[in-house]
């Protein structure tokens, strides 16, 4: 970091020399660029111009989201904010993780988060697991996006490594009707509209979509739809809406692969190199129903002081149903290799506890199914003022929630197509369930203060107080009721100082946290691991985890058509909750581990030029383990030292966009995606490297490989209302993986283990997260 640091400084040195010899020839023409402005919190009247933020804020509109056209938001993510990378570990366009800086934001229970996320200033990080549902955010509906770096306590809980703040429309400032209509590859269709309308005193905004997919992967199909609604109005120096946003998804997650196994000594290919469409066992279906209800009402007493109020409810319902090893099954697998003898009895039988005399088989598959129920409530209120060189927000919030989960299991088998179903003669068993509440109080304070023309210092701070409270259920019944307090004061310092019109420089520093989730505190005894999230009992306390953050940038306006920004950063978190495997079963539970840490640089460029547009980000960030301690993961006990590499996150991520603006009527453009290598989950001790052995033969590499896709597209607008577009994702279709995990292979060459009728043995595999081939769809859309 010292040596990241030291460049980032020599760098800006050099800038600041060649800055002020510019401005100095700037006195006829000076620079006044457009004041683009970013609220500090999710939940501010106010706004801060972005140059006065201690923090490089990256921001897009509904211009980009038309203009780049993604697959899903998380593409759009993932192709136009620098830093920003997709793991696609469950196939699903829909069901995929982002990281940035290191960090996660993710549907997937157990993830470990690190981020929290936002729609008009409503919370959407689920209270069961800080999950963020992708499908459920209304993407025609969307005005604004905000990617806040940092552990920003203005954010709240789970702001370790940013936050994500979406804006939506209204009736006032857009209106008109839309309609996108769109079909490609592997029976993709989509349907988008929106219309808004000003009705004077009351405004009205809807916006809608349809999307149905066959995917790419064997019995991958998906569909969603979800319906937003705001209405709004005014009276003289009140403004006020009411959203609502409906929506019901039915997801296919396929999981991950296995890539190659190390064999009787030697590396074999696994399914995904003969198969890269394969699955490894299915079905895993998620129905999610989400209503999502808010109201707020914004007071102008003057020019300069206005109070906001926001309420709101969330109703989510998740069904969930996937065909599982049964990990009694790994087990046998694993004790009973070396086969059984002619008369039945078992060859190895202080290991293996089934015999031919017994007359029965462990099944092979589990039929997993899980019910979660989700309500949460909230009330905000904010003042903000602005006076002198002052600009001051302070507000107060009460969060609650309520979470009904029950997980239910069956034991079956696996066909040739490892498709698993239920055993008619076993009964569907109860498993596990739980009751909890969260309630979170807050108070919380802003100022940025003008310490001098060009220099502004803000400071802030939010105290945070959290109780969780659950009971707990197996087959035995209810166990006695948990409840769990955390407190903190989380306070954030930052200043930028101004070189004329051209050069910002900024430093800042911060502190967030994160509190355990009900899903999280009741899975955390080693001594009673659960199948994540089937198994929960009464456990030991977690730690809420605590994010400090530095950082140091600059941001570099060379002309109304050229900016740059530089940021240098360092996140150290204490206690961070992880999700840790108990042996070589499915069964696991959550830890804390003392200390991790992220560190990194971005670089982005901006170029706009007559008829040509060109973006370039990007982003280096190591992510570290900062302690010693055991992880086990699945099929290995991993023995960390500091420094040892956080599996999942890639070192490098590179973007690079151009747009050619060739008339009135046709655009084209290309984008470059290039990341960097990442460690394998189970492989964070390189206990097999790059290299040769002693013997000079060739080791085997663990590590997911770096790869680069290569995106086209192309609008013909032949009206100002009508557009057509077409869109060709990882055009060169190129092989790639977006994730890796170290785990047992059961089903070499597709076909399952069966030790009972040959001796055999679960190889140790890579298992791979395959990402999308080439991809085409086009469309067309109409604006009115």
């Amino acid at each position: 970091m010292r040596k990241i640091i030291c460049s980032f400084a020599r760098f800006s040195a050099g800038a600041m020399v060649s800055v002020q010899a510019l401005a100095q020839n700037q006195t006829e023409s000076q620079i006044l660029p457009p004041i683009e402005v970013v609220s500090t919190s999710p939940l501010s009247p106010l706004a801060v111009p972005r140059d006065q933020l201690p923090f490089n804020a990256q921001v897009s509109g509904e211009q980009a989201l038309q203009r780049t056209k993604p697959e899903s938001f998380v593409d759009f993510m993932s192709r136009n904010f620098g830093g920003v990378n997709v793991n696609g570990i469950q196939g699903s366009p829909f069901q995929a993780d982002i990281t940035y800086r290191g960090f996660r934001l993710s549907p997937i229970l157990g993830s470990s988060q690190g981020m929290s996320a936002f729609i008009d200033g409503v919370r959407i990080n689920e209270s069961f697991g800080d999950v963020v549902y992708w499908e459920m955010i209304p993407e025609l509906a969307i005005s604004r996006i905000a990617l806040m770096p940092g552990s920003n306590p203005l954010f709240g809980l789970n702001t370790l490594g940013g936050a994500l703040a979406l804006s939506t429309k209204n009736g006032r400032q857009n209106p008109g009707v839309t309609a996108d209509i769109n079909a490609g590859s592997f029976r993709r269709g989509r349907f988008d509209f929106s219309a808004g309308h000003d009705f004077g005193a009351v405004h009205a905004f809807v916006a809608g979509t349809a999307f149905r997919d066959g995917g790419w992967r064997d019995d991958s199909q998906g569909k969603l739809g979800n319906l937003f609604v705001k209405i709004g109005g005014n009276a003289r120096k009140t403004e006020w809406d009411f959203t609502t946003l409906l929506g019901r998804s039915r997801l296919i997650g396929n999981g991950l692969l296995p890539s190659t196994r190390y064999e009787d000594g030697e590396f074999k290919a696994g399914i995904y190199e003969t198969q890269r469409n394969a699955i490894y066992t299915s079905p895993d279906l998620t129905h999610n129903t989400t209503q999502h209800f808010a109201f707020n009402l914004n007071h102008a007493f003057s020019v300069n002081s206005k109070v906001s109020l926001l309420a709101h409810h969330r109703n989510v319902r998740v069904d969930t149903a996937s065909a599982d090893v049964n990990p009694g099954y790994e087990s046998y697998v694993e004790d009973c290799e070396d086969g059984f003898n002619a008369d039945g009895s078992a060859r190895a039988p202080l290991a293996c506890a089934y015999t031919r005399a017994q007359g029965a088989r462990v099944h092979a598959a589990v039929i997993n199914e899980s019910q979660t129920r989700q309500r949460s409530n909230g009330l905000n209120l904010v003042l903000s003022h602005h006076t002198g060189a002052h600009q001051f927000t302070a507000g107060v919030g009460y969060e609650q929630s309520r979470v009904r989960y029950a997980q239910f299991e069956t034991e079956g088998s696996f066909d040739a197509l490892r498709f698993g179903s239920a055993d008619p003669a076993e009964e569907r068993a109860f498993d596990a369930g739980v009751r909890g509440a969260s309630r979170t109080l807050s108070a919380y304070a802003t100022n940025t203060y003008a310490l001098a023309a060009g220099t502004h210092l803000t400071g802030a701070v939010r105290w945070n107080r959290t109780a969780v409270s659950n009971t707990l259920s197996n087959e035995e019944g209810d166990l006695p009721r948990e409840v769990f307090s955390y407190s903190k004061v989380n306070p954030a310092l930052g200043i930028t100082h101004r070189f004329g019109a051209p050069l910002t420089l900024y430093v800042g520093l911060s502190q967030g946290t994160r509190v355990p989730t009900v899903i999280e505190l009741g899975c955390a005894d080693p001594e009673n691991a659960c199948r994540l999230p089937t198994g929960l009992q009464t456990d030991p306390y977690l730690k809420q985890v605590v994010a400090r953050t530095g950082e140091l940038g600059a941001r570099l306006r060379l002309s109304s058509q050229t900016r740059m920004n530089a940021t240098a950063y360092r996140t150290e978190n204490r206690d961070d909750i992880l999700f840790l495997r108990a042996g070589a079963s499915n069964l696991g539970y959550f830890n804390n581990f003392a200390r991790t840490r992220r560190e990194g640089v971005e670089l982005g460029l901006e170029h706009n030029v007559e008829d040509w547009s060109f973006k370039f980000d990007v982003a280096h960030v190591k992510a570290t383990y900062q302690a010693e301690g055991i992880l086990q993961l699945g099929a290995r006990n991993v023995r960390i030292t500091r420094g040892a590499p956080i599996a999942g996150i890639p070192a490098t991520t590179a973007k690079f966009s151009m747009d050619w603006f060739v008339n009135p009527q046709w655009s084209v453009g290309a984008q470059v995606v290039a990341v960097g290598k990442q460690t394998s989950q189970g492989n964070e001790d390189g206990f097999i490297d790059d290299g040769e052995d002693g013997d000079g033969a060739t080791k085997h590499n663990w590590d997911v490989r770096a790869y680069a896709l290569f995106n086209l597209r192309a609008d013909y607008r032949p009206t100002e209302k009508l557009t057509a577009y077409l869109r060709i994702n990882n055009a060169l279709n190129r092989r790639y993986e977006t994730y890796g995990a170290i785990g047992s292979d059961l089903f070499p060459n597709g076909k399952q283990l069966v030790p009972h009728l040959q001796p055999t043995d679960a190889a140790l595999a890579k298992f791979v997260a395959p990402g999308a081939p080439r991809t085409v769809f086009a469309g067309v859309r109409y604006a009115f």
